[in-house]
């Protein structure tokens, strides 16, 4: 059974070679695949696996069986009680604000590209490399941050609050390739975990309850309130507005002639209109991170959820860490604690989490 190391206790591990790199070992075929790679360029690798909550232990046991196929060493570093603290609480806290987050936005720079980077660090490791499909580049002096090859699997707009100074020490191996690709590799390198399944879940919320979840961590119970149409008419109640989110359809509770949306939450009040009233011209965004500072207005394509390709709008910086977004044709479902992040190509210049959009009822 693996005993993860708590960050503190971790010291330095012997190498052969004057650049030791970290590989950030999932148990999945990506960040197998991504190691594999670099053992093939014969870099002096290691692989580092996070236990952020008992969920990870499974995936903890799979790291070390590729590890010990790939002939590296494997070191676990318990990260729990800070995970707890910087993701999971402020994840259900979100949740009963009213908010759709999206704790891997808030995961990458505290935790995966903060905290296990320093424990790369205090292993010796001067990189840290994931299986992550974006890629980097340098160009005039700044570390860019890019959509990786493969756009269905695109994961650029769950690092935009990665510091590009952070990003220096970083590195994507699966960049450049596709999902297709890095399967193939890991048949023919034979890797353990090439037939594993891709996770569709939140990670510490492995059967996908998070409403169980966001009460177990909160110890509140769900709290009833009314659902109404844009005219304030009472359609019925809901069961906690927790259990909402911007544009959903299903799972309502309420009989229509007509096909329902949620189109906003107030206070405990969940309302509903037709598709039409889902979509947004503008929105704010707040807590900014810029891979590329900007101070005037400019063009950008801003994605709004991670599975969205993106909106053209104007996109206006400030004051402070805000910025306003206004798109040239409605966005369909902003939801508020969702990221909003914006791209001029295929190059991330910065983003935010979504704080209001221009809904009244």
């Amino acid at each position: 059974m693996i005993t993860p190391t708590p960050l503190a206790q971790l010291s330095p591990i012997p190498q052969t070679h004057s650049h030791l790199t970290a590989v950030a070992m999932s148990g999945g075929v990506d960040s197998s695949a991504a190691a594999a790679l670099l053992m093939s360029d014969r870099r002096e690798i290691f692989g580092l696996t996070m236990v952020a909550c008992d969920a990870h232990l499974p995936a903890a046991e799979a790291a070390a069986e590729v590890c010990r196929d790939l002939g590296i060493l494997h070191v676990v570093v318990d990260l729990k009680a800070e995970f707890f603290e910087q993701v999971i609480q402020p994840f259900a806290a979100d949740y009963l604000a009213g908010l759709t987050p999206s704790p891997c936005v808030h995961c990458n720079p505290q935790i995966k590209f903060g905290l296990l980077l320093q424990a790369a660090r205090r292993l010796g490791a001067e990189t840290l490399a994931t299986g992550h499909y974006a890629q980097l580049t340098d160009a005039e002096g700044h570390r860019g941050l890019y959509e990786g090859a493969d756009l269905r699997k695109d994961q650029s707009y769950f690092l935009f609050a990665v510091p590009p100074e952070t990003l220096s020490a970083v590195e994507f191996p699966l960049g450049g390739m596709t999902k297709p690709e890095v399967r193939v590799y890991a048949e023919d390198r034979a890797l353990p975990v090439a037939h594993t399944p891709d996770s569709e879940d939140i990670c510490f919320v492995p059967d996908g309850d998070y409403v169980a979840l966001v009460e177990q961590i909160s110890g509140q119970p769900s709290v009833s309130g009314p659902v109404c149409d844009l005219s304030g008419r009472l359609l019925g109640q809901h069961r906690g507005q927790h259990r909402y989110t911007i544009g959903q359809r299903k799972g309502l509770g309420i009989a229509s002639s007509e096909r329902l949306y949620v189109v906003g939450k107030q206070g405990n009040r969940v309302i509903l209109g037709p598709e039409s009233a889902v979509y947004r011209s503008h929105l704010r965004a707040t807590r900014c991170v810029w891979q590329l500072p900007q101070s005037e207005p400019f063009r950008a394509r801003v994605r709004i959820r991670s599975t969205d390709r993106g909106t053209m709008a104007t996109v206006t910086p400030g004051p402070g860490d805000a910025a306003e977004v206004a798109f040239e044709a409605p966005a369909h479902a902003v939801a508020p604690g969702q990221a909003a992040v914006f791209y001029i190509g295929h190059r991330v210049i910065g983003g935010g989490i979504i704080e209001a959009y221009d809904f009244e009822a």
